[in-house]
């Protein structure tokens, strides 16, 4: 009895290969992405915020209605594009209390900056858009 040859045992791997990588593919498709809960909150910048600084945008923001965390600046430039830098200080904030978030370091010039609101892990949250002080 003879054993396979080179080319064939090749193509033979290759084919094992992608029936492993179809199975793979339809397996982790069905995972359904994580929801994020739906929160009646509203976030407000406190007189004086958003500012630039050092590179970065500072806010204290008040919350209102349930606590939320993982903060994302939503930044529009001034040509329209939109930029989203995480809160560097992954702050918590209680309603009724004040927090500071301090964004990524901004990959643009301050006077490219249209408008700017902090957005959260929850959705149905109210945020208004305002100019950088």
């Amino acid at each position: 009895m003879k054993g396979m040859s080179p080319l064939g045992m090749t193509v033979f791997l290759i084919i094992l290969t992608m029936i492993l990588a179809a199975f793979l593919a339809a397996l982790t498709s069905k995972v359904p992405a994580p929801e994020r809960p739906n929160c009646d909150a509203s976030i407000r910048f406190i007189s004086g915020f958003p500012k630039y600084d050092s590179g970065s945008i500072k806010a204290v923001v008040e919350v209102s209605g349930a606590p939320l965390g993982g903060f994302v600046f939503e930044v529009v430039l001034q040509n329209a594009t939109v930029l989203h830098l995480r809160d560097v200080l992954n702050s918590s904030v209680a309603p009724g209390t004040l927090g500071t978030v301090i964004s990524e370091p901004l990959p643009v010039n301050r006077a490219d900056v249209s408008q700017v609101r902090v957005v959260t892990n929850c959705t149905g949250v109210k945020t208004l858009m305002t100019a950088l002080k």
